[in-house]
């Protein structure tokens, strides 16, 4: 299924209202190392048309009913809503990131935002037609039970779009310091801690030490793939080198990209699973077979 050369997205202003509850928010951050980062993140939508897009190449968003779950400020439900779904549902349990996104989506009634995970208990089994969880599984202590449950709110045949920091990427993806994912979890957490309380190292350091801690679980394509198998989901794509190629582009390295472009698919295929930044998945939720009389 292609994407349509019409697909177009409307620019999105955000309400007075939202950017100042904004700048209330992110003021801890102001004179950090990521208030650009944070700002930027909180303010642009466009950022997610390529994953509307994305979808579009193995399902229609159209009349769709979608769960974001960890829907953060609500750009990627606002996208969609912009791209034809008729219901949106948006979990995200910090209270708030939650009270932003419901205040930036209160003028669209197809979105939804539900605070609690509780929450998705009283959603009914297979009541959504798409799932999508962007950069959250890492942050989960429970992952085996969290993917279950996405699994148990998706249709059968319904698309699931799974994200996380790929773990062989050089820089670990919350903090941006270098190799500290490849040691042991409890053991970088340790650092972590240590380099976060260390009052002689300069600030932005100290930082992301702090930053470094805020996430549960490292996952390589392998470990991701074999997780999304075993609970049920066929792959339809994961890991496309078109990310590798952009992630390359977007650190000034054209002339990399370029080589990697002229090498055969496989290897293509090869160096995105092991240098992409980000993992990302797109899997079908298999159909029960009926089954068989005896």
């Amino acid at each position: 299924m292609g994407i349509s050369a019409e697909t177009v997205y409307k620019e999105w202003s955000d309400s007075p209202d939202y950017l100042e509850e904004l700048e209330k928010f992110l003021a801890p951050m102001r004179h950090t190392i990521f208030w650009d980062s944070c700002w930027q993140t909180y303010t642009d939508v466009a950022r997610f048309h390529p994953t509307a897009d994305l979808l579009r190449l193995y399902t229609t968003i159209e009349g769709k009913r979608i769960l974001d779950s960890g829907c953060g400020n609500a750009a990627l439900l606002i996208t969609l809503q912009q791209a034809g779904a008729a219901e949106l549902v948006g979990i995200e349990v910090d209270p708030d990131v939650y009270r932003l996104a419901t205040l930036r989506t209160s003028r669209l009634p197809q979105i939804r935002i539900l605070q609690d995970d509780a929450a998705l208990l009283t959603q009914e089994p297979e009541s959504f037609d798409i799932i999508i969880s962007f950069q959250v599984i890492e942050h989960v202590a429970d992952y085996q039970g969290y993917l279950h449950t996405q699994g148990r709110l998706l249709k059968s045949g319904g698309v699931l779009l799974i994200t996380c920091p790929n773990r062989l990427w050089p820089y670990e993806a919350h903090s941006r310091l270098p190799l500290i994912q490849y040691l042991p979890r409890p053991l970088s957490k340790a650092i972590g801690r240590c380099a976060e309380r260390a009052t002689f190292l300069p600030r932005g350091l100290r930082d992301r030490g702090r930053t470094s801690t805020l996430y549960e679980t490292d996952f390589t394509y392998f470990r991701l793939k074999r997780l999304l198998l075993r609970n049920g989901f066929e792959m339809l794509e994961m890991n496309h080198p078109r990310y590798l190629m952009a992630e390359l582009f977007a650190h000034d390295l054209p002339g990399v990209a370029r080589a990697l472009q002229d090498l055969p698919l496989r290897w293509q295929w090869r160096a995105a699973v092991f240098f992409s930044k980000d993992l990302t998945a797109v899997c079908r939720k298999v159909a029960l077979r009926e089954s068989c009389p005896t």
